[in-house]
C-alpha cells in the first residue's frame, strides 16, 4: 500500500501524540478523504498540545459533524 504525503505526515503526527496503533488506524479510517486528513493536519499543527481525547473529538467532528 502506498501512502500520499498528507497521509504520511498525519500518521507521523498521530504517532508522536502517543496514540496506539489501533487508535491511529481508527483516526486514519474516518479521515480517509484527503480534505478531512488535511484539515486534521492543520488542526494538529495549530494545537501542538492536543491529547488523544481531543484528537478523537476533532476527528469525529471532521468526519461526522458537530453532533458526533
Amino acid at each position: 500500500m502506498e501512502f500520499s504525503n498528507w497521509q504520511k505526515e498525519l500518521l507521523g503526527l498521530l504517532c508522536e501524540k502517543g496514540l496506539s496503533r489501533e487508535d491511529v488506524y481508527s483516526v486514519m479510517l474516518v479521515l480517509s478523504r484527503q480534505e478531512l486528513g488535511e484539515s486534521m493536519l492543520f488542526w494538529l499543527k495549530e494545537n501542538p498540545s492536543a491529547d488523544p481525547d481531543s484528537i478523537f473529538q476533532k476527528a469525529g467532528t471532521l468526519a461526522f459533524g458537530e453532533r458526533s
